[in-house]
């Protein structure tokens, strides 16, 4: 059986990578590594299992599982319209019609990059709330075209405010009640907090040519976006929601129903709610899968119903350094059980 510390530890040597933490689960094991100091000048402080990383994108597949939860509470539907939840004179003519699907499908036409003008309030102190700036974007026209893919970060925010006008919480308050209580999951909003002990790992990203590891504001996505990559997990902690998901694709429903299933986990062109969806070998067939950094966080996962296996990483900083080393222990990890196969 390959051994997970080894190949977490050969491939973060001679890279720049701060830490970086694996999970594998599967039918005969739950291993986690983590290998690396939670601050890149502080190499004597190392990174564990137990710390939280920023989960960045792959918060999208725990917001599409609490759209699935609220469905099945009859309190909104996956065809509900724009318009519907923000009003008719609020939203433009093009977003009108759009529905909480075609968001979560990445299919709405809003375009990949959030609008500057949004985005410049996103970053200031004392931003507005994530209503105040949902409702500036769905009044402007879409700069894409409907029904086409078109991975959009706004998307998810506009899911998350859909839900908020449409329940009078926090998205924060829903998903904390609707999907980790539920799991008996402990999770927090944006980057973990470090403090002057560094006691959890750090964000890092290049400040002039150098690798710094960045204060806890520094490094968060805008709260205002958390719906769509703003959670912080442990590596056993994000095992249980990795674990449902897996469930959930084998055919299992106890935490949603099958209609609410099969509409979030049917790809269309590859595409799921929260999810990619890829064919593998060594996954005995389709294999889910959601990577994000914010260029100072990074979290990958691959799920494969098809061998009951789940590979999840995380590192301490952004997708240049961290995205080929992680593809490669998928890679290596991959090939054990490809080889098994034979």
């Amino acid at each position: 059986m390959i051994a997970l510390l080894e190949v977490v530890e050969a491939e973060l040597a001679g890279t720049a990578i701060p830490a970086l933490g694996f999970l594998i689960l599967d039918n005969e094991r739950a291993d986690a590594a983590a290998f690396g100091s939670r601050r890149v000048d502080r190499p004597d402080i190392a990174a564990t299992i137990n710390d939280n990383w920023l989960l960045c994108s792959a918060t999208k597949a725990m917001t599409a599982l609490l759209v699935a939860r609220v469905v099945d509470e009859g309190l909104i539907s996956y065809d509900r319209t724009l318009s519907s939840i923000f009003g008719t004179s609020d939203t433009h003519p093009n977003l009108a019609t759009v529905t909480i699907n075609e968001l979560l499908s990445h299919r709405s036409g809003l375009p990949r990059d959030i609008p500057l003008e949004v985005w410049g309030r996103l970053k200031v102190d004392g931003a507005p709330s994530r209503m105040e700036l949902v409702r500036t974007l769905v009044a402007m026209p879409p700069l894409g075209s409907r029904g086409c893919f078109e991975y959009a970060n706004a998307g998810y925010m506009i899911v998350g405010a859909a839900l908020e006008a449409v329940l009078g919480e926090t998205w924060e308050t829903l998903i904390t009640q609707r999907v980790f209580e539920p799991l008996g999951m402990s999770c927090g909003f944006g980057a973990p907090i470090a403090g002057v002990s560094i006691r959890e790992p750090c964000g890092h990203a290049f400040v002039d040519g150098e690798l710094r590891s960045l204060a806890e504001f520094q490094s968060s996505s805008p709260p205002a976006l958390a719906p769509a990559g703003g959670i912080h997990s442990s590596l056993m902690n994000w095992a249980r929601f990795l674990s449902a998901s897996l469930d959930m694709m084998c055919g299992k429903t106890s935490i949603v129903s099958d209609v609410s299933r099969r509409r979030m986990l049917t790809p269309r062109d590859g595409i799921a709610h929260g999810w990619r969806v890829v064919e593998r070998r060594w996954g005995n067939g389709a294999v889910y899968v959601q990577s994000g950094s914010n260029r100072r966080w990074y979290a990958t996962a691959w799920l494969a119903p098809g061998r009951g296996v789940i590979l999840a990483g995380v590192a301490n900083c952004g997708a240049l350094l961290a995205a080929e080393p992680m593809n490669r222990i998928v890679g290596t990890i991959a090939n054990s059980y490809l080889s098994s196969l034979r």
